[in-house]
């Protein structure tokens, strides 16, 4: 499912004392199958620009483009309910959109909303609370009982219940433990490979961007300032302090590595594959 971004700008409260434009004329494209990274400062447009991938915000003008469903300023809520049966969204802290009685119900809840019927919703919840590792001792709980780490699980499995074909996730790992954060995104990396996602990241863990993403968007002021390859951009540390933001940590350490006059080819994915790739080069 190819996404089409064209001359979108977003301005909030128009025509009053408080107008704020948040994008400023954007076109991108976001191909089927892919891992994108969407970096920039706090208030550079980045949550702005992928809610306009579900409808959440219309755009003020142009026009965003889901294969063949357009979002435009006054499209009807008909068509919005349609991009969002292929387009989820994963919040900061998704386990704030939890609210029905037990587990179950609640990732049922999506797909049903959608027009999936009661057996086959509660057939694909199933199937998601098991892919997340989710203990079925836990399906008849009130969720509101679970850890924190559950609850994130179980709100994973309602919006994979609905059956996306992109899942934008925003700021997915904030507020978890080293350990958590590692086992979430390794997480969303297997489900793009088994559901052949496309994922779209937003974030300001440069290192998560570094090693998961195939592509970059950095935004700056409500505008697209550089967009390409992972590894053009973030290995590129002038580019990169432009728009002051920081080199991943295994670029970093590459970098200083070669400064001191050590051979780096290929600059890792991560710090834990770095250390993997030194001991065997001193083995």
């Amino acid at each position: 499912m190819n996404i089409l971004i064209d001359d979108v700008s977003v301005t909030y409260q128009p025509k009053t004392p408080f107008q704020y434009h948040a994008l400023k004329n954007i076109s991108t494209e976001f191909r089927t199958g892919k891992f994108y990274g969407i970096v920039g400062q706090t208030g550079s447009g980045k949550s702005t620009l992928v809610q306009l991938l579900n409808g959440l915000i219309l755009p003020t003008t142009g026009t965003v483009k889901i294969d063949d469903l357009e979002l435009k300023r006054r499209t009807k809520y008909k068509m919005i309910h349609e991009v969002r049966k292929y387009i989820g969204i994963v919040f900061q802290f998704p386990e704030h959109q939890l609210f029905e009685e037990t587990v179950l119900k609640d990732v049922m809840f999506g797909p049903m909303n959608m027009g999936v019927s009661e057996k086959d919703a509660q057939t694909r919840a199933l199937h998601y609370l098991n892919e997340l590792h989710v203990d079925p001792a836990l399906y008849e709980k009130s969720p509101f009982d679970l850890s924190g780490g559950q609850m994130r699980k179980v709100a994973l499995a309602g919006i994979l219940a609905m059956e996306p074909k992109v899942l934008i996730l925003d700021e997915p790992t904030a507020g978890l433990d080293p350990s958590s954060h590692k086992e979430t995104m390794e997480l969303f990396k297997r489900l793009r490979e088994e559901l052949k996602l496309t994922i779209i990241l937003v974030t300001h863990d440069m290192n998560d961007v570094f090693e998961y993403s195939d592509e970059v968007r950095i935004l700056e002021a409500g505008r697209i300032v550089e967009s390409g390859p992972t590894e053009d951009i973030l290995t590129d540390q002038k580019l990169l302090e432009r728009y002051s933001l920081n080199l991943p940590d295994v670029v970093r350490l590459s970098h200083d590595l070669i400064r001191k006059g050590h051979t780096i080819d290929k600059i890792p994915k991560s710090i834990d594959e770095f250390i993997v790739e030194w001991r065997l080069r001193d083995a």
